[in-house]
């Protein structure tokens, strides 16, 4: 199931790439972007977990690394034995629906993106009530 939904945040990533930006890299573009958007998933929580339990922020180094690991890491599976030009060609749908498939994707986007700034008003309201104590 999880390996179903990264294809199909890839695909459709790699669809608003082809269809929107310049010809090129269309395929790195979509890796990268969809790459900072799953970092967002381990940094959010891992950010408030710190926040909340020592009192403290993540740094920006750890930051970068975890960025910069989970862009390596999509690499590394997307570009092996070319599974994403597989996944390109097999164009995989949620629930048997490209609307439903698009619909999340587009959810998921404004929801990692926008994480940059609610997320740090969160952080910095939860890192002020522990000063507070």
């Amino acid at each position: 199931m999880i390996r179903l939904v990264y294809n199909v945040l890839y695909y459709n990533f790699y669809t608003f790439y082809e269809k929107y930006s310049t010809p090129g890299d269309n395929h790195g573009s979509a890796i990268i972007s969809l790459s900072v958007c799953l970092s967002v998933l381990i940094i959010g929580p891992l950010d408030i977990f710190f926040a909340s339990m020592f009192c403290s922020s993540l740094d920006k180094i750890a930051l970068f690394t975890i960025i910069l690991g989970v862009v390596g890491i999509s690499f590394l599976i997307l570009f092996r034995r070319d599974t994403r030009i597989k996944i390109i060609s097999s164009k995989p749908k949620l629930f048997d629906s490209y609307f439903y498939s698009k619909i999340f994707s587009i959810i998921f986007f404004v929801i990692t993106s926008t994480y940059f700034l609610w997320g740090a008003v969160l952080t910095k309201h939860i890192l002020d009530n522990c000063k507070d104590k």
